[in-house]
């Protein structure tokens, strides 16, 4: 919910889950759009546990990952998104990628 309007999402249409310059706020990148609103990460990696947390400050659908390149720890999506993964968290990414495809 984000002040009195209240969106379902399958979560299948997530793409990146990850922290706004502003702080406290949180932006979501579906396939149909971008959201942002107040919460915070470590909560929403508790209750959804299918989203995987490639660097501090961003959650990822694994499911939706078009491309990563492990030289340059790039995660590339099917829109024009992309964003980091974090060193410590490459070889798990790399075998949830695996276990998934």
């Amino acid at each position: 919910s984000i002040g009195v309007r209240v969106f379902n999402f399958d979560l299948d249409d997530v793409l990146i889950l990850e922290t706004a310059k502003i702080p406290h706020r949180l932006n979501l990148f579906t396939k149909s759009g971008k959201y942002e609103f107040y919460g915070r990460l470590q909560d929403y990696e508790k209750k959804y546990t299918e989203l995987f947390r490639c660097s501090r400050s961003a959650l990822i659908n694994i499911k939706n990952i078009s491309e990563y390149n492990a030289s340059t720890k790039m995660i590339y999506f099917d829109s024009s998104l992309s964003c980091k993964c974090s060193i410590t968290k490459t070889r798990e990414l790399k075998r949830r990628i695996l276990a998934y495809k």
